[in-house]
């Protein structure tokens, strides 16, 4: 039995310095910049008919949900600037399910930006523009539409 408790103490200690080292990585470092910035821009051009363009990018943690910050932000689409913000601050959120963990999306904070936004029909509109369209027609699940927009200044 003691043996039993030694070996899942290891193993729990293991995990947390994992966490750890994890977190102090990637808000320490600009390591999420070097290596991921230009595959969420051509993720996120590959998805929608908009294109994305950043100057950097970053992560803070609060507990186990992450924080993108997106410096520099702005959306266009054929050389038309749909939006252009300071920062955009993505929280993401931990879901657990049976089958699976996965993060997403709870909050889009945009920070010092030109937004001219709609609400129409239950769909967040710039320019006319759905911007979740072509996300949700991936089947993907964002929290059953329940993603908090955030105007900061």
């Amino acid at each position: 039995m003691r043996r039993i408790l030694l070996y899942l103490s290891n193993i729990l200690g293991a995990f947390l310095i994992s966490i750890f080292s994890i977190v102090l990585v990637t808000e320490n470092t600009d390591i999420v910049n070097r290596y991921y910035k230009d595959d969420i821009k051509s993720q996120f051009e590959n998805r929608t008919d908009l294109n994305a363009n950043f100057e950097s990018l970053s992560v803070q943690w609060n507990g186990v949900n992450p924080s993108i910050i997106i410096k520099n932000f702005t959306l266009d689409e054929h050389d038309n600037e749909l939006l252009i913000s300071e920062q955009l601050i993505i929280r993401m959120g931990l879901k657990i399910t049976p089958e699976n963990i996965s993060f997403t999306i709870k909050e889009l904070d945009l920070v010092r930006s030109n937004l001219s936004i709609q609400y129409n029909d239950n769909k967040i509109l710039i320019n006319n523009h759905d911007i979740f369209e072509a996300l949700n027609s991936e089947g993907r699940d964002y929290q059953d539409g329940r993603i908090k927009l955030r105007l900061s200044n």
